[in-house]
């Protein structure tokens, strides 16, 4: 049995860390990191990751998919993570971000990473995928009055002082299929 977890960490010495990794150091304060292990015990074969940018970065939600690859999301204060085929860009405060990556998060591979959010804090807290529609979900938390909707947003303005999001993604990250805002 395999195991995938993510997480954020501001240690430096993490076990199982490989030189291959598609970071192998801490690149912030607190980076966020994805453990892939063969046999689900951390004895034989475990594979760490580092990933952030310079500030503080956090994997909160990951799940795996049917194809080897794994779809991860969190938040970030960091202007500078590494980002690849964004949809957004980093808007300030915290950010949420969404990483679609292979489960051997290795150097040279390719992968997918967007930043979402406004100009205040949005941080996402859970994800889901629907393989058969190639969509990915994320749901979080904002309190940024410009928060990405979309036309057919159930709730397009922020109504608290901090509301809750849901949106969705195409595995490829290429467009904003769905976002809204949910709150009162």
């Amino acid at each position: 049995t395999e195991m995938l977890c993510v997480g954020a960490t501001n240690s430096s010495d993490l076990p199982h860390v490989s030189v291959h990794a598609f970071q192998n150091s801490l690149q912030g304060n607190k980076d966020g990191f994805v453990l892939w292990d063969a046999d689900a015990k951390l004895s034989s074969f475990a594979f760490v990751s580092f990933f952030g940018g310079s500030q503080r970065d956090e994997l909160t939600t990951v799940k795996w998919m049917s194809n080897g690859e794994f779809i991860a999301a969190g938040n970030t204060n960091s202007s500078d993570l590494p980002t690849n085929n964004s949809l957004f860009s980093f808007n300030g405060g915290l950010d949420g971000f969404v990483l679609r990556a292979p489960t051997l998060f290795m150097s040279g591979l390719p992968y997918s990473c967007t930043y979402i959010g406004g100009s205040g804090d949005d941080a996402v807290w859970d994800s889901a995928i629907d393989v058969a529609n190639n969509v990915s979900y994320f749901v979080g938390v904002t309190n940024s009055n410009d928060f990405p909707v979309s036309s057919s947003a159930y709730q397009t303005n922020l109504k608290g002082n901090s509301d809750m999001f849901i949106f969705a993604l195409p595995f490829d990250f290429s467009s904003l299929l769905y976002s809204t805002y949910l709150g009162s």
